[in-house]
C-alpha cells in the first residue's frame, strides 16, 4: 500500500490510500494488511469517510475475505465474514468437518508443533512419498500454501520442523498424495447448498525443496464426469455439515488432490476464495460475490436454487477462465511489460504474431515486488493450466531474472 493520499473523482467517489508497514511476502500478508486497515483505520481515512458520510448512515462494503469488527469506521458492515466463520479456517480442524460430512479422506494426525511430535507422525504416516505438514491458524490464516511443507522421503526434516514450530502451535500431518490439485466450491444459503464446477489449482513444487507454490487457477481443466460428480457431492455434504453444525452461510471451497483412487480433500476455505472468483468470471449474469455477501448478511433468497445452480453450471462450463501467476521479490518493476508468447509448455517463447500466439506473459509491480502472469488466449476445454504455469515462470526467469528457479509439476492420474 502506498503513501496517504486522496483523489476526489466526482461527487460520489473519493479514493483514499492507506499504508501498511509490515512486509508483504504472501497473499496472507496482504489479507492481514486489509484487516489492520479495517480495524485500525488511519486518521486520514476516517476523516475522508466522515466527510463523505457526515450522518454516519452509510454501509461499509467489505470485499476482502477477512473478518472485521462489528462496525468499521463506526458504521455497519456488509460483506467480509464473521470471526466465527474465520475460525473454521484452520487446517487442524477441517478433518473433523470432512468426517462429519462422510467424505473419504487420507489418514491424518494433529500434533503439537515440536520436533518430537512431528517426527513421530512422519514415521507413522509416510507411505513412501513423504508427508505434508500444515500449520494451524494460531499465528494467522494459513492459505495459498503459505504454511505448508513437504517432507520428502529420505530427507532430513529438521529444517521443516523448525519452520513449522515457528509458524504455529499445532500442525496437521498427512501422507503426500500424488495427483492433480483441484478445488470444488459451493455457497450455503437458507434454501440449501448451491454447488459449482471443479477448478484446477496450479500447485508447483520448487525442485528439490520442501515447499509448494500456488501459481494459478483455471476452469479450463475438466475431470472425468465420475470425478466431477464425486467432487460436487463432497461439496454438497460439506456445505450441509457447515450449515447444520456451525450455522454457516456463504461461499466455501474444498481443496484436495484428484488421485488414482478419487478425490481426497485436505483443506477447507470458508470464504469467497480465488477459485470461486475465477468461476465468477464465467457467470457474469449472477455475481457470485454479491450472492455470498447477501447470504452472509442473513438475507433469505426468493429463488429456486436448483434452477440457479443449473444456470450457473451451464454458464461456467461454457465460459472458461483462468491464468497462471506468481509473485517474486527478486525484481521491482515500475511499470508492466507484456508480450505475446507462442509454442507449447515444453517450448514457450516470445513472439510478435498475435495470430499464432497461445497467450500473453506479463511482468508488473506488486505488493511483494513483482507479479508474473500468463493468460491464455484460447484453450481447449480440458486443457491443464499447470504445465503452462511452469513454462511461464521459466520464461520469466530467462527474460527478467525473476528468481523462481526450476519447478516440479504434479502428475495427473486418472
Amino acid at each position: 500500500m502506498t503513501a496517504p493520499a486522496s483523489s476526489p473523482s466526482g461527487d460520489d467517489l473519493t479514493v483514499v490510500r492507506a499504508t501498511y508497514e509490515a512486509p508483504v511476502q504472501s497473499v496472507m500478508d496482504e489479507l492481514a494488511g486489509w484487516r489492520h486497515v479495517l480495524n485500525n483505520p488511519p486518521a486520514h481515512v476516517l476523516a475522508a469517510v466522515d466527510s463523505f458520510d457526515p450522518e454516519g448512515t452509510a454501509l461499509v462494503l467489505n470485499a476482502a475475505p477477512t473478518a472485521s469488527d462489528a462496525k468499521v469506521f463506526g458504521r455497519d458492515v456488509i460483506g467480509g465474514r464473521s470471526l466465527a466463520d474465520e475460525s473454521l479456517e484452520d487446517k487442524t480442524l477441517c478433518g473433523a468437518i470432512f468426517e462429519a460430512a462422510g467424505l473419504r479422506t487420507p489418514p491424518e494426525e494433529v500434533v503439537p508443533a515440536d520436533s518430537k511430535s512431528l517426527r513421530g507422525s512422519v514415521l507413522r504416516l509416510d507411505r513412501g512419498a513423504g508427508v505434508v505438514i500444515s500449520a494451524d491458524a494460531s499465528q494467522g490464516m494459513n492459505g495459498g500454501a503459505a504454511k505448508v511443507w513437504w517432507v520428502r522421503p529420505g530427507t532430513d526434516p529438521s529444517t521443516v520442523f523448525r519452520e513449522v514450530a515457528a509458524a504455529g502451535e499445532r500442525a496437521r500431518v498427512m501422507p503426500f498424495l500424488e495427483g492433480q490439485p483441484c478445488s470444488i466450491h459451493g455457497i450455503v444459503t437458507d434454501r440449501g447448498v448451491l454447488v459449482l464446477r471443479p477448478v484446477e489449482l496450479c500447485m508447483l513444487r520448487p525442485a528439490g525443496g520442501h515447499r509448494f507454490v500456488q501459481a494459478g487457477i483455471s476452469t479450463w481443466w475438466d475431470p472425468t464426469s465420475t470425478q466431477r460428480d464425486e467432487m460436487r457431492t463432497a461439496a454438497r455434504r460439506v456445505g450441509e455439515a457447515l450449515a447444520g453444525e456451525h450455522r454457516y452461510r456463504g461461499a466455501f471451497g474444498i481443496d484436495g488432490i484428484l488421485t488414482a483412487d478419487g478425490f481426497r480433500p485436505h483443506e477447507l476455505n470458508p470464504r469467497f476464495s480465488g477459485g470461486i472468483n475465477t468461476i465468477n468470471k464465467g457467470t457474469a449474469d449472477v455475481p457470485l460475490n454479491l450472492l455470498d455477501q447477501t447470504v452472509r448478511s442473513g438475507a433469505n433468497l426468493d429463488v429456486e436454487l436448483d434452477a440457479v445452480e443449473t444456470e450457473l453450471l451451464d454458464a461456467a462450463d461454457a465460459n472458461r477462465a483462468g491464468s497462471a501467476y506468481l509473485a517474486t521479490d527478486a525484481v521491482t518493476p515500475q511499470a508492466t511489460t507484456a508480450m505475446f508468447v507462442c509454442g507449447t509448455p515444453d517450448d514457450l517463447r516470445p513472439c510478435d504474431d498475435d495470430a499464432t500466439a497461445v497467450g500473453t506473459v506479463e511482468l508488473g509491480p506488486a505488493a511483494m515486488g513483482a507479479l508474473v502472469r500468463f493468460t491464455p488466449i484460447d484453450f481447449a476445454h480440458g486443457e491443464r493450466m499447470t504445465p503452462w504455469a511452469a513454462a511461464a515462470l521459466d520464461l520469466a526467469d530467462r527474460l527478467w531474472h525473476t528468481g523462481f528457479g526450476p519447478m516440479e509439476q504434479p502428475r495427473e492420474v486418472r
